[in-house]
């Protein structure tokens, strides 16, 4: 369980004085007593106006950083700054009051950075803004710790480097999936997701859409009846299907439906239920549906609920909706048999990023993650990204987890430890030869809490199924119960199936 660090500060921020130039340097340049040259201005008042400005291509740093800042001035004071990052359009021009965090392409942040040395750091004023500057990760967290600790009187409430004030490193545990049990699914099938049912069985659902399942924790596997599809959509290529039981036993399948109708293309996002434990299945009112002639449609739903109200997230790149190549993550909520308005979870085009393919968990905590593959910045090569939402409502800046080298990194999933520690899962062809093989590889968090992760809290990746040179395994999922954490993949390997690797909790050291 994460020990999320406690923001019990008390400071008043309603306007901060600043009287000085404020600059400090590390410890190193401290000794010599060298510190970079400045200005000086006599005050500074933040107000409701203000906005927090990250740089476009920020690090993870930069990013929690800004929250960190955010956070501070709305508990204090109830203003709610917006973050934001520095880019801007062709014919835009910067907000007039910013804080300027990290290296931004704002002019005042330039003359600060050009006075800088490594290690050092800058809080400072200069044209209605805040700059607060630190050349290295560390430089400009102290940088904004004696911001916050100096400026709006509280403690300081952010570190680099871990310690027990965040979270119990003694308790993190590791494992390996080759000490775990393989089994085998079905022979064909794609694409994934298990789910276990209320009378203890799991329930496997793949491309069809069809489902399949097993009574003893996956170790052997059975069709239920004829094995008939559970979508109503036979004329399109149904996948990516999701699963989730309510608390009075109906289970709710998601899946996309994709093909031709008439000289459109058709794409929705829909929902069967079943209220006899899957015996028989019922359509439900779709979640959306585009039909228009551009390349863009909805993608790869998954559900989680938010005060106890189902919900689906899926992946929007439609031109009605969004500015191609861009992608949303967007979530619906069935309420009184209907699928609300749309909400964005990853805003795509403020990210310049195709944000996809949307993988949801409640934590522990209460609190929600969602796994999701976007781009690099100024590229088009997939990386593995998480976001997070105290509420399920209210979704962070995209928290970067892992990138191949030069390919693609993407169909994430994502799972909690008992720890706390998440294990996130994805596909890549990375150290394939050739790039003829696509292995699901698996990386383990070390305990850090989430808003602070960056790609260096994580583990080397394992091929998870030791999928070998020539094959693939690919369209993975992840999976934990109260005895076991399941990866899930379609393979290639030996032949084509489904296969399923378990590895028990209590094992773990």
């Amino acid at each position: 369980m994460f020990n999320l660090l406690k923001r019990s500060v008390s400071f008043l921020i309603v306007a901060v004085m600043i009287t000085s130039m404020l600059l400090l340097t590390s410890c190193e340049k401290e000794e010599s007593g060298e510190t970079p040259g400045g200005g000086k201005i006599d005050k500074l008042a933040i107000s409701a106006d203000y906005v927090v400005t990250r740089p476009d291509s920020a690090s993870n740093i930069e990013v929690a950083l800004a929250k960190v800042i955010k956070d501070a001035i709305k508990n204090e004071s109830g203003v709610n700054l917006t973050v934001t990052t520095d880019w801007l359009r062709p014919d835009a021009t910067a907000p007039e009051k910013e804080i300027l965090v990290g290296e931004t392409v704002r002019a005042e942040s330039a003359a600060v950075y050009e006075k800088l040395e490594e290690n050092q750091w800058a809080v400072t004023v200069a044209n209605n803004k805040l700059i607060i500057a630190g050349k290295g990760g560390k430089a400009l967290s102290d940088a904004v710790n004696y911001f916050v600790d100096t400026y709006i009187k509280g403690k300081t409430i952010v570190e680099i480097e871990a310690d027990a004030e965040k979270y119990d490193t003694s308790k993190l545990v590791y494992f390996s999936w080759e000490d775990g049990e393989t089994a085998t699914v079905c022979s064909g099938g794609s694409y994934p997701r298990l789910y276990k049912l209320q009378d203890g069985r799991l329930m496997c659902a793949r491309d069809g859409i069809y489902a399949i399942y097993s009574k003893d924790d996956g170790l052997t596997w059975r069709t239920q009846g004829k094995g008939t599809p559970i979508s109503f959509f036979p004329q399109y290529a149904c996948a990516n299907p999701a699963i989730f039981q309510m608390e009075d036993g109906e289970i709710f399948v998601a899946y996309r439906a994709v093909g031709m109708d008439g000289d459109k293309y058709y794409r929705g996002i829909h929902v069967s239920s079943s209220k006899d434990n899957g015996n028989t299945w019922q359509k439900q009112p779709d979640v959306i549906v585009t039909n228009n002639d551009d390349d863009g449609g909805v993608w790869e739903p998954h559900f989680f609920l938010i005060n106890g109200i189902l919900t689906v997230a899926y992946a929007n790149d439609d031109a009605e909706y969004v500015t191609p190549p861009y992608q949303h993550l967007e979530y619906k909520q069935l309420i009184d048999g209907e699928w609300t308005n749309r909400t964005i979870m990853a805003n795509g085009m403020d990210h310049k990023s195709r944000d996809g393919m949307p993988f949801v968990i409640q934590l522990s905590t209460g609190e929600y993650v969602c796994a999701l593959e976007g781009w690099i910045p100024n590229t088009y090569q997939l990386m593995i990204k998480l976001i997070y939402s105290e509420d399920g409502i209210t979704w962070s800046e995209p928290v970067n987890v892992y990138r191949a080298n030069n390919i693609n990194a993407g169909a994430p999933a994502v799972a909690e430890l008992p720890t706390g520690q998440l294990v996130v899962s994805f596909q890549t062809a990375e150290d394939c030869p050739d790039k003829e093989c696509t292995q699901m590889r698996t990386v383990i968090s070390d305990g850090t809490p989430i808003q602070y992760l960056t790609e260096e809290n994580f583990t080397e990746p394992e091929n998870t199924f030791a999928t070998p040179e020539g094959y693939r395994s690919m369209w993975n999922g992840l999976y934990t119960t109260e005895d076991y954490i399941y990866a899930i993949t379609g393979t290639g390997h030996p032949s084509g199936q489904i296969k399923l690797r378990r590895y028990p909790l209590k094992d773990m050291e």
